[in-house]
């Protein structure tokens, strides 16, 4: 009862899966289904990440700690705003010589829309889950380490860009001359 003959990857030998496994399909199963029947409902979706992040807000500030856990979880959302709101840049967009105006040329995000929601909200949900657990609540030196990388990530960030965008006039430049 509760398992499923399964082959491994080869195709060799079969293998049994266990209830467990079977019950964490299941589960993914149907998130998988709930995400993509609230795809076109994009206010709404991103409302209920903003009072998902409210109640972890709220968690915390009623606990009185895992102060740590919410920086950690900013620096996750500054890194997915980041990689949302500036394109792609392909690597070999500046060794060749650009057929295309610049202006022909699409927007691609680094990733899109519904995979940084569901990333957000997903780290929002693996934060309030952690919570409920006392050795997440590290103390005040992590938060420090913290507020530290979260600088040095913004500088890093700021840096690259800074980088592509004069690349970008440097390959503009090349093209127009």
């Amino acid at each position: 009862l509760g398992s499923l003959e399964v082959h491994d990857e080869m195709g060799d030998e079969p293998g049994q899966v266990g209830f467990l496994e079977l019950v964490w399909a299941s589960l993914g199963k149907s998130v998988r289904g709930w995400v993509d029947r609230t795809s076109p409902y994009v206010r709404t979706r991103w409302i209920m990440s903003s009072v998902l992040f409210g109640c972890l807000v709220g968690r915390i500030v009623l606990l009185r700690k895992f102060y740590a856990i919410l920086v950690f979880s900013i620096l996750y959302f500054v890194n997915l705003l980041v990689a949302f709101l500036f394109p792609l840049i392909k690597s070999e967009e500046y060794d060749l010589p650009i057929d295309e105006p610049v202006e022909d040329r699409t927007f691609e995000r680094r990733i899109m829309e519904m995979r940084f929601w569901r990333s957000a909200t997903m780290c929002t949900t693996i934060c309030i889950v952690s919570t409920f657990w006392n050795a997440a609540d590290v103390p005040l030196l992590w938060e420090v380490v913290g507020m530290c990388s979260f600088a040095i990530v913004i500088r890093v960030i700021i840096s690259t860009h800074m980088t592509c965008a004069s690349r970008s006039k440097l390959a503009k430049a090349q093209v127009s001359s």
